[in-house]
């Protein structure tokens, strides 16, 4: 049987069988959260190709206040140490757009999954964010190109073919 879960680690909410997980790496970690799952995952594959696991860090921080540091510091892998999401609240109102989590690139054809609260946040703001990350380039993009043959269009797609920011 399945119960609402948090998970103790990174906060991600799941439905799960609510165990605690030694597995993982430690007593706080549930054994069936997908997002310290993917994290340990990558941590393993990592550790077979000698490689540094902070390359593969998943768990994003996530905050409401514009002004903190952690926006602007880029971890090894690319991504941002914190990423900035519209309040519980506000993100409650409603939403303008469907809440979808994996978008497309289109100069490299990878996709890449974000957390429900960011997802939300586009959801309910389409034009929050004025940029996104491509997990497979690593680094951040402008969500329409600047330059080249096609300036003026979308880099990202969401799964649906619509372009994100729309």
């Amino acid at each position: 049987m399945s119960v609402r879960c948090k998970c103790d680690v990174c906060g991600f909410e799941y439905w799960g069988k609510g165990e605690i997980n030694t597995i993982l790496g430690g007593p706080s970690r549930a054994p069936d959260c997908p997002e310290c799952r993917k994290a340990w995952d990558k941590e393993q594959e990592a550790k077979q190709h000698n490689l540094d696991s902070s390359l593969f860090e998943s768990v994003q921080k996530l905050t409401t206040d514009r002004n903190r540091p952690g926006l602007h510091e880029v971890l090894p892998n690319g991504q941002n140490k914190e990423y900035l999401i519209l309040s519980d609240e506000e993100r409650k109102k409603g939403f303008i757009r469907p809440v979808r989590k994996t978008y497309i690139h289109k100069d490299c054809h990878t996709s890449t999954t974000m957390s429900l609260e960011i997802a939300e946040t586009y959801a309910r703001d389409p034009y929050f964010y004025g940029a996104t990350f491509c997990v497979h380039c690593g680094k951040h993009f402008p969500l329409i190109y600047v330059s080249g043959e096609h300036k003026g269009e979308r880099a990202f797609t969401w799964e649906d073919g619509t372009g994100v920011g729309e």
